[in-house]
């Protein structure tokens, strides 16, 4: 049981569940957005899961997992 309890709560750490941590994690995404112009959302965010060989589809992701993903995808290109 707690094993079972331990696992939500590292599972809601990852989730954007109050209204700031939604907002957060949409303008680091916005953020990474506008300094990629050329990509649709979509792209931006498909990208950022194949270039991280992430095997799980976009609907089971969590939200700070994908953002981080988005956030080192696109810094990493635009160091190089």
């Amino acid at each position: 049981m707690q094993n079972n309890q331990n696992e939500i709560t590292q599972v809601l750490q990852l989730r954007a569940v109050t209204v700031e941590q939604k907002r957060d994690i949409l303008n680091r995404i916005l953020s990474v957005w506008i300094d990629n112009p050329s990509q649709r959302l979509g792209q931006l965010l498909a990208n950022s899961l194949s270039l991280n060989k992430c095997e799980e589809k976009l609907f089971f992701v969590e939200d700070e997992i994908l953002t981080q993903m988005v956030e080192l995808t696109f810094l990493e290109n635009k160091n190089d």
